[in-house]
């Protein structure tokens, strides 16, 4: 599904058809023991120039044994499991306010620690020491998202096909992921 009328008025002028929401909702298989899962996911670029946030990225999964609530948004990561009971796991992601000396104190604090792997990561590739692929289980990387992009091009396909159903085969995409990295460790 989509909404559209934004982005291609004023002062935008985005081509007809340019879309400003899309929701799409997804049908998942278990392989191996035929179970179904479903999922709805929603993007939106169009928001009041007032808005609290302008990044509402928010996730909830709900399973027969635990759920998953994130609010990436407001920093907000909420669990309970069956086993292990309800927990807040929200990590300080950045520390705003100076020490008592009035300088910055932020380093310890997770978003800067995830800016500053990334930064030492970059430099490792760059002076040759190390490879992208070294970074496969530890940070972001390209195979890492062939997945999510995957998934996103079927969206993109079913929207266009006035919600035809548009199958993704992740057995060949872990395959490949699993290919690269190997490759890339030799």
């Amino acid at each position: 599904m989509a909404s559209t009328g934004v982005a291609t008025s004023e002062p935008w002028k985005c081509a007809e058809g340019t879309e400003d929401t899309i929701t799409l909702m997804v049908q998942w298989e278990n392989k191996s023991t035929g179970s179904l899962g479903s999922s709805v996911h929603t993007s939106s670029w169009a928001a009041p120039s007032k808005a609290e946030v302008h990044s509402q990225q928010r996730f909830f999964y709900l399973g027969h044994k635990g759920e998953i609530r994130i609010d990436q948004a407001h920093r907000g990561f909420e669990m309970s499991t069956d086993e292990g009971g309800y927990a807040s796991v929200n990590p300080l992601f950045m520390k705003y306010t100076p020490d008592p000396k009035g300088f910055f104190a932020g380093q310890r604090a997770y978003g800067y620690m995830s800016i500053e792997a990334w930064v030492d990561s970059c430099l490792e590739v760059n002076s040759g020491r190390a490879q992208v692929a070294d970074f496969e289980e530890s940070m972001p990387t390209i195979a890492g998202t062939l997945l999510a992009t995957a998934i996103l091009e079927a969206g993109r396909k079913s929207l266009d096909q006035e919600g035809t159903p548009v199958a993704v085969e992740t057995t060949a995409l872990a395959s490949a992921t699993k290919k690269r990295k190997f490759e890339g460790a030799t």
